[in-house]
């Protein structure tokens, strides 16, 4: 929609080792980034990877009233094996 605000999407938690979130703040430091701002690019660039061969649907229309709210939740994702 042309020119509406922005919205952000309630995320869920994540559970990870202690090792692999150090070296993620590691990473983020060395990047000289906000450890919340790195983990959002990097999703971004796993995303934009893991798209590039697939197609996507758009948000179903039954989201389309959080998203105005400025809410969009996301659904759990189960870690791979």
């Amino acid at each position: 929609i042309s020119g509406s605000r922005p919205y952000r999407a309630v995320m869920p938690r994540v559970a990870a080792g202690s090792e692999a979130v150090d070296r993620w703040r590691r990473a983020a430091m060395a990047a000289n980034a906000d450890f919340e701002a790195w983990i959002v690019a990097a999703l971004d660039r796993a995303a934009d990877r893991d798209l590039e061969l697939v197609s996507v649907p758009p948000l179903a229309p039954s989201a389309e009233p959080e998203r105005e709210r400025g809410l969009v939740s996301l659904p759990a994702v189960r870690p791979a094996s």
